[in-house]
């Protein structure tokens, strides 16, 4: 979900909670959801995948941004209220496989 489109230097934290509620708590909410289920399966691999994006990964954040103010001429990052919805879904994935 990419909501929030514009100025970092004036958020919208209406549009700042709903990244955070689908990026961060989406994939809680889908692992409480299916964890339960994939065990009680009979495959022997079991695995629960989460796919995120190169907006949420901190060694290609120079690259990103590069991309984002050649393309679009801006002073700031556009999508960095989901950038930071984004990062902090790879760090609860990071975590969860430790």
């Amino acid at each position: 979900m990419l909501a929030g489109w514009g100025s970092v230097l004036d958020p919208a934290v209406d549009a700042f909670k709903q990244n955070i509620e689908t990026n961060v708590y989406g994939a809680y909410y889908a692992t409480h959801h299916f964890a339960p289920l994939l065990l009680k399966s009979t495959f022997k691999h079991k695995a629960l995948v989460f796919l995120s994006s190169t907006y949420g990964s901190i060694t290609l954040a120079d690259d990103v941004y590069a991309n984002h103010a050649r393309l679009l001429s801006t002073p700031y990052d556009p999508a960095a209220l989901y950038n930071i919805s984004k990062v902090r879904h790879n760090i609860n994935t990071k975590l969860s496989q430790s």
